[in-house]
C-alpha cells in the first residue's frame, strides 16, 4: 500500500500558486500528464479531435460541446440549440474551466483508506484496490445491518456526475434499505413554490422565453448575475427591447440590484412583510385581477370555519366520486352555492355563509383579514423601507403588461421562509401573474424504471440536524405542538425516532463545508463508526472519512440531464482519469458486493434508459434512444391541463399541509395556513412591528449571510485553479465602512467574525453596498483555505418551523473585530 501525503493544512498564497496549472507542469506533479492537454503544442493539434456534447453541472445545466484532443478535453465552449425559440447558447467562467477541473491537483485519483491507527482529519492516507475498497464497505454495511438493523447504514445521495439524476444511486438506498441523509436545505423555496403555485418558475431556464415579454420584473432575494449568469441576459433583453421596469428587493445592493429601476434594501428577514404590505394597497386600490383569481386560484372556495378545510360537494351529498369532487363557491350570478368547475361567477369577498350547517368563508376573504395585519406604517417601521418606496413599489407591479416576482434562495434561509415564499406568491396569484400551468423535464430520477412497482424502500429520511442526538442515545425528539384547524384545537406529543446509526455514505456535495453548525456537524460525522465519501474532489468530507472513492466528472461518463428547457445527453467524451468511476458504477459495485445482483444487472447506457424512457417523454415522442443521437433537445416547458398543487388550482390558502420532508414531527397547520410575518428566529437585533429586539443582539449585533460568488457554486470549483486564479484567492467578508470604523477594521485586514458557535477569519472588503449592521461573508471555501474558521462555525442548524424544516443559513448573528492572528488549537 502506497502512502499518500497529507491533504489538509493552510492555503497561502505561494502553496495557491503552487498548485496551479502552469505549477504543476512545471513541477511534474501526478497530475501533470492531464494538464498536458492544455500545452501550446497540444491544443494546436488537429490530427484527432473530436466534438462531443456535455453539459456544466455547475447550476443551470447548460449545453456544451467539449473539444477533445489526444484523450484531453482541451476546450467547452456553448452549444447551439436548434428549435429553441430563444437564444440559449450561453458558457459561463465556471463550464469555461472544465478542462482544468478534470486535471486538477485537487481531484481524488484513487480509492483510499484512512492509515491504520491514525484519527479522523490526521490527513494520514493509504492508496487501496477498487476491489478492496468495495469489499471493506460492503463487509461493514452488512456487519451494521445485521447487528443494528438495516437503517443503521445511512446513504446521503446528491450524486457527483449525476447531480441533476442520481437514478442507481437511488436504487441503492432503496433496494438495500439504507436511512436517508437529508440535505434540509433550499426546502422552504421548493416547498413554497410547489404549495402556492405547483412548481418553480425561472429556476431551470424552461420559463425564461416569459423574461423577454416582462414590462416588470421582480428579482427577490436572487442575484442571477452573479448565481446564474446565463439567465441575466434574458432580463437585460427585456430591459432592452420591452422597456421592463427591473425591482430588485435585497438587504444589500448586489450585482443585479447595480441594474435595477428601484432597488429596495430591507431589514434582512422581514420580507414576508413587505409582501404582505404590498398585497393590502393592491387590494384598497382595487388592482387585483380578480378574473384571474376567480378562475384560476383558490380565491372563491369556501373554506369551514369548524376545521378550516375547504367544503366539498361530497361534503354536502352523498355518493359523489373522488373524481366528481368539487370545490364549493358561492355564485353571485344566481346568489346562491355554486361549485367550481360550474360557477358563472364566483365571489371572492364575502363571510359569514351559512351552507348545511357550516359556517363558511371565500379563502379571499380570510386572505384580505390577513393582509390587513399589515399596514404600510407598520410594514415600513419594520423592514425601514419608506412608505413612498412601498407604494412606488406596488405601483410598478400594477403597470400594464406582464409582470412576474423571480424568488431566490435569499428569502429562503431564514426560520419562517415557507410563509415569506408564499407571502411572495400571494402577490404573483393576486395580480394574475403566474403563468399557465407548466411542467419542465421529463425525467425519471425515482432509481426504478415505471413498470417496477414493487420494490425495496429506505428505511426512513434523516435530517443531519438529528445525527448529534442519534448517534449519541439512538434517539431524537420532536417537540409536541398545540395544532389549530379551524375551530378545532389539538394538543400534539412529542414524537420520538428511533434509529442507530453506525455507518454513513455520501455520495458527492460536501457537507460537513456547506451544513450549518459546522462544528456540531463534525461532531456528530466523527461519531459514525464508519466514513465513507466518494467525490470529484478533496473536500472537508473527504477529510474525516475512513474511506474516499474517486468519482468521474460528467464529461468522463456522459448520460442524460434535463435543464435549461432542454433535454441533454452527454458522450462520454473521454476516459475517466487516474481511477475514477461514475456513481452509477460504485452503485453497481456496492449492490452487487451486497448479494443484490438481480437489482444491478444493466451497465450505464441501459440503465440511463429508464431515466429517459418515461410516459411523459413517450407522449412527447421521446425515448433515450433518440436523444443519444440529437445530443440535444430543445422541449420547452410541457402544458399541463392544471396547476400541480392540492387543489390543482394556485392556493395562498393551505387546508392541510404537511411538510415536503416528514421526518414524523408534529406540527401546526394553522402556522402555514396563511402567509403571515414573523421575525427571524435569532437574526433580530432591533425592536419593531411590536417585536422586542433578540437580547442575543447585545453581545453579537450584526447580522450575517453568506452570498453566492461568480466563480463557484457552494464548494464545487471552489478548487479549481483557473477560476481561483480569475477570483480572489482567499475567503473575504464585505462590511460597511461605517461599521468598520466603529471597531477600528481597515479595508483588506483581516478580520474574526465570531458568535457563540463558532468563528471565521477573512479579509475585509469595504462596500457601500452592504446595509449597515450587515455582513456578507463568502461561502463555499473549504476548511483548508482558511486562516482559521469557517463561515458555516458560525451558521445554526435550530429549525423553529416543522411544517417545513429547513436550514436558516441566513438567520445568524456575530460580532466582528481585527484579528489577532491566532490559530484556534483545534485548527492549527
Amino acid at each position: 500500500m502506497e502512502p499518500v501525503r497529507n491533504t489538509t493544512g493552510t492555503l497561502t498564497r505561494r502553496g495557491f500558486l503552487k498548485t496551479t496549472a502552469t505549477a504543476a507542469l512545471v513541477a511534474g506533479s501526478a497530475s501533470a500528464a492531464g494538464f498536458a492537454a492544455l500545452t501550446p503544442k497540444t491544443a494546436s493539434a488537429q490530427s484527432d479531435e473530436k466534438i462531443c456534447t456535455t453539459y456544466c453541472n455547475a447550476c443551470m445545466g447548460c449545453p456544451l460541446e467539449a473539444v477533445v484532443r489526444d484523450g484531453n478535453v482541451v476546450l467547452t465552449r456553448a452549444k447551439e440549440i436548434e428549435g429553441a425559440p430563444i437564444d440559449q447558447k450561453r458558457m459561463c467562467a465556471r463550464g469555461a474551466s472544465i478542462p482544468t477541473l478534470i486535471v486538477q491537483e485537487k481531484r481524488i485519483q484513487y480509492p483510499m483508506k484512512r492509515a491504520e491507527g491514525t484519527e479522523r482529519g490526521a490527513g494520514q492516507w493509504e492508496r487501496i484496490s477498487w476491489d478492496e475498497a468495495i469489499d471493506t464497505i460492503c463487509a461493514k454495511i452488512k456487519e451494521y445491518q445485521a447487528e443494528f438493523g438495516s437503517g443503521s447504514v445511512c446513504s446521503f445521495t446528491y450524486g457527483t456526475t449525476e447531480p441533476r439524476n442520481m437514478y442507481n444511486l437511488n436504487r441503492l438506498e432503496n433496494v438495500a434499505q439504507f436511512s436517508h441523509q437529508n440535505r434540509t436545505t433550499d426546502f422552504a423555496l421548493t416547498q413554497g413554490t410547489m404549495y402556492t403555485a405547483g412548481g418553480f418558475y425561472y429556476q431551470g431556464g424552461a420559463d425564461m422565453d416569459l423574461v423577454s415579454q416582462m414590462s416588470t420584473f421582480v428579482v427577490w432575494g436572487h442575484n442571477p448575475i452573479v448565481s446564474w449568469p446565463n439567465a441575466w441576459h434574458y432580463i437585460a433583453d427585456a430591459i432592452e427591447n420591452n422597456d421592463c421596469k427591473l425591482i430588485v428587493v435585497d438587504p444589500n445592493k448586489n450585482t443585479i440590484g447595480q441594474k435595477a429601476d428601484l432597488f429596495v434594501s430591507l431589514q434582512p428577514g422581514t420580507d414576508a412583510a413587505l409582501a404582505l404590505g404590498l398585497a393590502k394597497i393592491i387590494e384598497e386600490e382595487g388592482k387585483t385581477d380578480d378574473a384571474f383569481m376567480q378562475q384560476k386560484s383558490c380565491a372563491p372556495f369556501l373554506v369551514k370555519e369548524s376545521d378550516g378545510r375547504f367544503l366539498l360537494k361530497s361534503d354536502l351529498e352523498e355518493g359523489v366520486a373522488a373524481d366528481a369532487d368539487d370545490f364549493a363557491v358561492w355564485d353571485e350570478a344566481t346568489n346562491a352555492l355554486g361549485y367550481a368547475s360550474t360557477a358563472q361567477n364566483p365571489v371572492l369577498r364575502k363571510k359569514g355563509i351559512e351552507i348545511a350547517g357550516q359556517r363558511c368563508n371565500t379563502a379571499y376573504s380570510l386572505l384580505i383579514d390577513r393582509i390587513n395585519e399589515y399596514p404600510i406604517e407598520m410594514v415600513s417601521e419594520v423592514t425601514t423601507v419608506p412608505e413612498e418606496t412601498i407604494r412606488t413599489f406596488a405601483d410598478l407591479l400594477c403597470r400594464p403588461g406582464m409582470a412576474d416576482i423571480f424568488q431566490g434562495y435569499g428569502i429562503d434561509h431564514y426560520g419562517h421562509g415557507f410563509n415569506t415564499i408564499a407571502a411572495v406568491s400571494v402577490l404573483r396569484i393576486m395580480r394574475g401573474m403566474v403563468p399557465e400551468p407548466r411542467m419542465s423535464y421529463p425525467l425519471n430520477s425515482s432509481g426504478f424504471d415505471e413498470t417496477e412497482t414493487e420494490h425495496p424502500a429506505i428505511v426512513q429520511s434523516l435530517g443531519t440536524f438529528m445525527f448529534n442526538d442519534l448517534l449519541d442515545t439512538g434517539k431524537y425528539t420532536f417537540p409536541g405542538v398545540t395544532a389549530h384547524m379551524g375551530e378545532q384545537v389539538m394538543e400534539l406529543p412529542d414524537v420520538t425516532v428511533e434509529q442507530p446509526l453506525k455507518m454513513l455514505i455520501s455520495f458527492g456535495a460536501n457537507i460537513v463545508n456547506s451544513a450549518p453548525d459546522r462544528n456540531k456537524t463534525i461532531e456528530a460525522y466523527k461519531k459514525f463508526d464508519f466514513l465513507v465519501t466518494a467525490n470529484i474532489e478533496w473536500c472537508d468530507t473527504a477529510d474525516i472519512s475512513d474511506i474516499v472513492l474517486p468519482a468521474a466528472t460528467i464529461q468522463e461518463v456522459g448520460g442524460p440531464i434535463g435543464m435549461n428547457g432542454c433535454l441533454v445527453w452527454a458522450d462520454k467524451a473521454v476516459e475517466p482519469k487516474f481511477e475514477a468511476k461514475s456513481d452509477y458504477d460504485m452503485a453497481n459495485l456496492i449492490g452487487r458486493g451486497l448479494g443484490l445482483d438481480e437489482w444491478f444487472q444493466e451497465e450505464f447506457d441501459e440503465g440511463m434508459k429508464h431515466v429517459v424512457n418515461t410516459a411523459m417523454s413517450a407522449a412527447m415522442g421521446i425515448d433515450a434512444d433518440k436523444l443519444k443521437e440529437a445530443g440535444v433537445m430543445y422541449v420547452g416547458a410541457v402544458p399541463m391541463p392544471a396547476y400541480m398543487t392540492m387543489t390543482g388550482k394556485l392556493q395562498f390558502y393551505q387546508e392541510n399541509p404537511g411538510p415536503i420532508e416528514n421526518y414524523g414531527q408534529p406540527m401546526d397547520p394553522a402556522s402555514i395556513a396563511l402567509p403571515h410575518w414573523e421575525p427571524p428566529m435569532e437574526a433580530w437585533p432591533v425592536t419593531a412591528g411590536g417585536f422586542d429586539a433578540n437580547p442575543l443582539a447585545e453581545k453579537y449585533p450584526l447580522i450575517v449571510t453568506a452570498g453566492t460568488r461568480r466563480f463557484r457554486v457552494h464548494s464545487y470549483y471552489g478548487q479549481n485553479p483557473l477560476l481561483r486564479e480569475m477570483e480572489i484567492n482567499e475567503p473575504c467578508v464585505r462590511i460597511n465602512p461605517v461599521d468598520a470604523e466603529a471597531r477600528g477594521i481597515e479595508d483588506g485586514s483581516y478580520v474574526r467574525l465570531f458568535n457563540d458557535r463558532g468563528h471565521a477569519v477573512a479579509k475585509a472588503t469595504f462596500s457601500a453596498g452592504i446595509r449597515p449592521g450587515c455582513l456578507d461573508i463568502d461561502r463555499g471555501w473549504q476548511r483548508s483555505q482558511y486562516l482559521s474558521g469557517c463561515n458555516n462555525d458560525l451558521t445554526s442548524k435550530q429549525i423553529v418551523d416543522w411544517t417545513c424544516p429547513t436550514y436558516a443559513y441566513h438567520d445568524c448573528l456575530v460580532e466582528i473585530e481585527p484579528w489577532d492572528g491566532v490559530v484556534a488549537e483545534s485548527q492549527e
